[in-house]
C-alpha cells in the first residue's frame, strides 16, 4: 500500500505533526500516520466525552462514588487527567525512541487559575508527576509567563496558549530562556537539541538554529572538499540530532552532498 500523504509529510519532510485530540481512536490513526505528539484541553475533553460517551459516562460515575465530597469541577480535572494519562501511554514509545523529544501529549492548566502564578506552578507540579512525556500548556499572559518561567528551572516540559501575538511569543522565549540560564548555572541538565551542517549550508538553517535554539554542528569545508561525507556528519550525530542538513548543489561549486 503506497504512503499517505500524512506519513510522508512526516517521513519525506523535515516536519513534525501532532494530533489536536486526546480522542483514542483519532490518535491511533495519526500516530500510524507519523504523528509524534498530541493535545488536551478543556473544550477538547468536552468534545472526546462526546465522542466516547460508553466509555466515559460510566467513569464520571464511577469517580463521583469514589469522591462523594467532590464538587463538578474536581470530578471533571480527574477525567481531564485520566484521558492524558491514556494520551501518554499510547505515545510513550515514541517518547523513548526518540531519547524524550518528541512523543508528548500536552495537558492545559486550569484556566480559571489565569490570575495567580503560585496556583499554575502548583497545578504544574502536579500534572508532572503523572508522566514521563507530559508537557503542559500555559496561558501566554503575564501571570502565566511567570509561572512558565518558574516550572522551567525546576525542569517540567512546557508549551505556551492563548497566544496572539509577536510581543507575547518574545516574552515566552525570553522567560525560557533565562530558566535555562539559571538550570545551566546550578549545573542542571539543559539538553539543547542539534542539527549537524556543513558551512556550506544556506542562511536559512543558521537561521532555524537561532530562532528555536538548536545547536548547529558545523562540518568545515577545506579546499578542494565543498561537500559534507557520511563520515563527518556521522562524527557529530548522537542521540539529540533532530537533523542532518545536505546540500544538493552547494553554492560553491554545484555539487551533490553524498545522499542514497
Amino acid at each position: 500500500m503506497p504512503p499517505t500523504p500524512l506519513q510522508r509529510t512526516a517521513s519525506d519532510y523535515p516536519t513534525d505533526y501532532w494530533n489536536d485530540s486526546c480522542n483514542e481512536s483519532e490518535l491511533t490513526y495519526a500516530m500510524e500516520n507519523g504523528a509524534v505528539g498530541a493535545t488536551s484541553n478543556p473544550v477538547i475533553v468536552g468534545t472526546v466525552m462526546k465522542q466516547e460517551y460508553d466509555t466515559w459516562a460510566p467513569r464520571v460515575r464511577e469517580i463521583a462514588a469514589e469522591h462523594p465530597t467532590w464538587t463538578d469541577q474536581q470530578v471533571t480535572w480527574q477525567v481531564i487527567e485520566e484521558m492524558a494519562v491514556r494520551g501518554w501511554k499510547m505515545l510513550e514509545p515514541v517518547w523513548q525512541a526518540n531519547h524524550g523529544q518528541k512523543g508528548r501529549l500536552s495537558i492545559q492548566i486550569d484556566p480559571t487559575l489565569n490570575r495567580s502564578a503560585e496556583r499554575m506552578i502548583e497545578q504544574a507540579r502536579h500534572f508532572d508527576t503523572l508522566a514521563p512525556n507530559v508537557q503542559i500548556k500555559f496561558p501566554a499572559v503575564k501571570t502565566g509567563i511567570e509561572a512558565m518561567e518558574a516550572v522551567t528551572e525546576e525542569g517540567v516540559s512546557i508549551n505556551a496558549t492563548v497566544s496572539f501575538t509577536v510581543s507575547q511569543a518574545l516574552a515566552v522565549g525570553e522567560a525560557i530562556e533565562r530558566a535555562l540560564q539559571r538550570r545551566e548555572a546550578a549545573g542542571e541538565d539543559t539538553t539543547r537539541p542539534n542539527m549537524v551542517l556543513g558551512s556550506n549550508v544556506q542562511v536559512v538553517w543558521e537561521k532555524f538554529c537561532r530562532y528555536w535554539d538548536v545547536e548547529p554542528r558545523y562540518v568545515p569545508v577545506t579546499k578542494g572538499r565543498y561537500t559534507v561525507t557520511p563520515e563527518d556528519a556521522l562524527a557529530r550525530v548522537d542521540e539529540n540530532t533532530i537533523g542532518v542538513i545536505a546540500i544538493l548543489g552547494t553554492t560553491y561549486t554545484g555539487e551533490f552532498e553524498p545522499i542514497e
